[in-house]
């Protein structure tokens, strides 16, 4: 996605993003609980500096996750509802929203800071923050990670496919190629899109549900704590898998991702492809010279049999 003639796309610059938040939430979310369930060590309690600072990175970048996928969003919106404005469309733009998105998101999770505590090897909530963590931090994340942006894609995407179809009516004599690239970039965002709220609403879902407590879950009864464990587990499963799949999105929706992949890992240097198209640019020229120079011959020995006729 680095690539030269990528690098100017706004969708490329968040689609590079977003691949740096998904990586981090791998990191700090389900490397630590592999972590967790292997070696029975929580960084979390490793420090008082661990305490905070991966908590709030753990928190930050699923925010971040889900927030460049809206603004990604929104920016093929630009594209399909108004293709005047698609100029606006830049690297600077971009990196302008993805900004608002990183500092708003740090905003919302910095109180982590002063929350929390790391008392006897064990990173908690402070106590006077309680009842906080355990009745309004779990609305607060879900709305900021999952809810709104739910509402957010399902809105944009609605409205983007209303456009596609309105446009294609209208565009039918626009070039196949053309109509390719744009169902093609459309496909990729709606398969990225519609993956998240499939793969992150169950882990939101039974986070609350296991705040409320009674009667969606009693976890003093045995039966209710291991169908709990068990949803729990499995709806931790789909939500890191939201965050592993999105790369496979891109190479299986997009052609452009799928053809600079190709070139990322085929034998050939970048020297040697240059070098080739320097020399199929060569010979496409030397072959029109030669045609130009047949055809300068030909029109030449027509002329002489005229002057001899005359």
């Amino acid at each position: 996605m680095v690539q030269e003639k990528m690098r100017s796309s706004s969708t490329t610059f968040y689609m590079t993003a977003l691949a740096v938040a998904d990586t981090l939430v791998l990191v700090f979310g389900c490397l630590r609980r592999w972590i967790i369930e292997v070696f029975h060590v929580e960084l979390l309690n490793a420090s008082p500096s661990a305490c905070a600072i991966i908590n709030f990175l753990s928190y930050w970048s699923f925010d971040v996750a889900a927030w460049i996928l809206v603004i990604m969003t929104l920016d093929k919106l630009i594209i399909v509802a108004s293709p005047m404005r698609a100029h606006m469309r830049t690297r600077r733009a971009a990196a302008i929203a993805l900004s608002v998105v990183v500092v708003v998101s740090a905003g919302i999770n910095l109180h982590i800071f002063f929350t929390t505590e790391y008392n006897n090897k064990l990173c908690k909530a402070k106590d006077e923050f309680a009842l906080f963590y355990a009745n309004v931090w779990p609305w607060i994340d879900a709305a900021v990670y999952s809810f709104v942006p739910f509402i957010s894609l399902l809105v944009l995407n609605v409205i983007i496919l209303f456009f596609v179809g309105k446009a294609n009516k209208r565009r039918q004599n626009m070039a196949k190629n053309s109509k390719s690239s744009n169902h093609a970039l459309t496909v990729m965002l709606l398969s990225i899109t519609f993956a998240f709220l499939i793969l992150t609403a169950p882990a939101v879902v039974i986070h609350i549900l296991r705040e409320k407590g009674e009667p969606y879950f009693n976890l003093t009864d045995p039966s209710d704590f291991a169908k709990y464990t068990l949803t729990r587990q499995v709806s931790r499963v789909l939500l890191y898998l939201n965050h592993s799949i999105n790369f496979f999105l891109y190479c299986v929706a997009g052609p452009k991702f799928r053809n600079e992949l190709k070139l990322m890992f085929s034998c050939q240097s970048r020297k040697e492809r240059i070098r080739k198209q320097i020399h199929l640019t060569y010979s496409q020229s030397h072959t029109t010279a030669t045609a130009a120079d047949v055809i300068n011959r030909q029109n030449s020995k027509t002329i002489k049999q005229s002057e001899t006729v005359l």
